[in-house]
């Protein structure tokens, strides 16, 4: 159980996305050589007083091995693939990290900074334009750059990370600790997967992560420290009781868009616009239009609706060169509150069961991971009658007139559609707003085990979320839906109405939206997660001087719901709003939409489920280094996690690589491959090759 424990405090979950001052190498070297001078520890000769300062140096870089899949192009997906071709650099980056502590008796302080540069995003420019993927917009502006929020992210940053208090006293003879600050908990026995008890406490620092290449002892790092005051009281020799309350919020930190390992163009920093790059087809005529609209000369636009005079003036900048449309702008993200984040836990060892020890806890934590909610910006909606009407123009085009609405009323209904749709769904696309929101007051129960048996470290962990929000409308379908209802709902003349059956609403995941109402792409459902891990040292053996291999199996569960929402059928008659409503399963985490193909099978599943298996192995003393060649590997052999869960089916990824150690230097290269899962894997084409380089002193 030692053993265990001693892992758990080096690692935390991989599987949130798949795997895995400026500081050149020049640079860093320099600080090697003086590296000694700036280590130091003092103390006074009673022991009363001490402390330290210790830093570490890293610099690493990593290198794209695999050229974009042609199908992995999801227009709010896949800035970060079009960036980097195969074998351009992703990464090159520098960092130092600080950690200074103080103890005086019973007391204590610690104090940790990080700083880290990124070259390669914070001054260079991407290959937007050098890959083969058809022309599209991008976040940045220009397209072959990042964007700001992006820059800022990954590409330079200097951020205090502990900053905590902590004292020991006896309380009525009970042994009793306390810490007050910036800290990280660590509560449950969860490893490689989220949904255990940890990730409800503490937000992961994804970008950090990637951009520093960690192996498995650093994984610590990905833990964000919270403000929090926390206690952990000894009520007995074996039972022990500990609680926290955190005063501030945080989320966890995705790539943000643009940079290699980012899936989504619309929930991470960066994030500005999102898009509909595959109108429906009746819609293809309106395509004509949007030259004219580009270029402001609407005025030829004749008849009883001018786009220009009669209110459309969103066209133009809603409408990208290429025929891509603006479905929505993305504002700032909406923070959850920081107050009403509490854990309570009881920990008990049963020396009777071999020293097993068990843990109970109680977490009540607003998400960490954010959900996307819009609203129509306040839009007022338009009479669609004249664009019934016949119009020079839109007769000009052939696309119908008033005739055509006497000889075959659909037939001229479905020429509104085309017509008015699209250039309203334009229009309205210039009001509507998106933006990132964090669901609050998610509860939490937790049981966890750790034991030894049969001379391996065993330990285990069940959580129950009775309130968990999951999402329910992947980015595209949510697109779809709402263009092709776009008329339904804003529309404001009654006749149109009673043609078309719709009655100002949209019906979008399951809810009939108006224009006046708030979208909240989410539903609460029931969760279970399990975790069990196993960990196994070996000795002398397989011309090993010493090995170690670490299994990890988890799953995940969600009850309460049927999983089912109703959306659009977008290959219905644009006619007849009703006719177009079908059933849907909620999405799964390859965010694969109905609209491009994807089937029910391709979403969530009521049950999911994978593992980690993780080798290494070491050799002392080889030409005065310490060799260890390492293999990870990952297999979501069963089933599809909600969107930000951790299983893709059949996604799998591999990672091998050699660490070399002498004294205080560290070296790692590293190749890790992704593959399996079809089109529901964005990682599917992100193979890469690292290496970086640590100093600690």
């Amino acid at each position: 159980m030692k053993l265990f424990k001693l892992f758990k405090l080096f690692t935390i979950p991989l599987s949130v996305y798949p795997a895995n001052a400026c500081l050149s190498f020049t640079s860093l070297l320099s600080l090697l050589f003086c590296a000694d001078a700036l280590a130091f520890s003092f103390g006074t000769d009673s022991g009363e007083l001490t402390g330290s300062l210790d830093t570490t140096l890293s610099y690493g870089q990593m290198y794209r091995m695999e050229s974009q899949d042609k199908n992995n192009d999801d227009i709010n997906t896949n800035d970060g693939n079009r960036n980097f071709s195969k074998g351009k650099m992703v990464t090159n980056a520098g960092s130092i990290t600080s950690i200074f502590k103080l103890r005086y008796g019973d007391y204590g302080l610690t104090l940790k900074g990080r700083g880290y540069y990124d070259h390669q995003i914070a001054k260079n420019r991407n290959d937007y334009f050098k890959n083969s993927m058809t022309p599209e917009p991008a976040q940045a502006d220009p397209y072959n750059s990042f964007p700001k929020k992006t820059r800022e992210q990954a590409g330079r940053k200097v951020e205090l990370l502990d900053a905590y208090v902590n004292a020991n006293w006896d309380v009525f003879s009970l042994p009793f600790q306390l810490t007050v600050g910036r800290h990280v908990l660590n509560w449950g026995e969860s490893m490689f997967y989220r949904g255990g008890v940890n990730s409800a406490i503490n937000p992961l620092d994804l970008t950090t992560y990637r951009m520093m290449n960690y192996n498995l002892s650093d994984l610590k790092e990905l833990y964000i420290p919270m403000e929090a005051v926390s206690f952990n009281l000894g009520l007995t020799e074996n039972l022990s009781m500990e609680a926290f309350y955190q005063w501030k919020w945080k989320e966890t930190v995705l790539p943000p868009v643009g940079t290699f390992f980012s899936e989504t163009d619309l929930l991470a920093d960066g994030a500005n616009t999102a898009w509909a790059d595959q109108a429906p087809e009746l819609f293809l005529p309106v395509r004509d239009i949007y030259p004219q609209a580009i270029q402001g000369s609407c005025s030829v636009i004749l008849g009883l609706f001018d786009p220009c005079n009669n209110g459309l003036t969103g066209l133009a900048p809603g409408v990208d060169p290429t025929g891509i449309v603006r479905v929505a702008g993305i504002n700032p993200k909406k923070k959850a509150r920081d107050d009403g984040q509490f854990g309570l836990s009881f920990k008990y060892t049963a020396q009777a069961l071999n020293n097993t020890e068990f843990g109970l806890y109680f977490v009540n934590y607003h998400s960490k991971e954010p959900i996307l909610v819009g609203d129509m910006g306040g839009y007022q909606g338009y009479s669609m009658l004249p664009l019934v009407l016949g119009q020079p123009f839109w007769n000009g085009q052939g696309l119908g007139n008033i005739l055509d609405f006497i000889r075959n009323p659909l037939a001229a209904i479905e020429t509104w559609g085309i017509n008015g749709g699209l250039l309203m769904a334009i229009d309205a696309g210039g009001s509507v707003r998106g933006w990132r929101e964090y669901p609050e007051d998610i509860r939490m129960y937790g049981f966890s085990f750790a034991t030894e048996w049969a001379g391996i470290s065993w330990a285990g962990e069940i959580t129950y979320r009775p309130n968990v929000p999951i999402g329910i409308m992947t980015t595209n379908d949510l697109v779809a839906d709402l263009l092709y209802q776009a008329p339904f709902a804003i529309d404001t003349n009654p006749i149109t109405r009673l043609i078309h059956g719709g009655d100002g609403t949209a019906m979008v995941m399951g809810q009939p939206m108006t224009l006046e109402d708030t979208l909240y792409n989410y539903e609460r459902v029931e969760m279970f997660n399990s975790s069990l891990s196993a960990i196994k040292f070996f000795g002398a053996g397989l011309s090993f001087d010493s090995s170690l291999l670490l299994f990890n199996i988890a799953s995940e569960h969600y009850r309460g719901s049927s999983l089912k929402y109703t959306g659009y059928d977008t290959s219905a008659p644009v006619s007849l709003q009703k006719a177009g409503l079908v059933t849907r399963r909620i999405a799964g985490r390859g965010n694969r939409s109905y609209f491009e193909g994807g089937t029910d099978k391709d979403q969530i599943s009521r049950n999911a489920y994978g593992f980690t298996l993780s080798f290494e192995g070491t050799w002392n003393n080889v030409f005065g280094l310490t060799l260890k060649p390492f293999i990870v590997y990952q297999d979501a052999f069963k089933g599809n996690s909600h969107m930000t869960g951790n299983f893709i089916e059949g996604a799998k990824a591999y990672s091998i690589g050699m660490r070399a150690e002498m004294d205080n230097l560290e070296a790692e290269v590293q190749y890790t491959e992704f593959w399996g899962g079809g089109m529901n894997n964005m990682m599917r084409d992100r193979d890469n090759a690292s290496f970086n380089v640590k100093y600690s002193f």
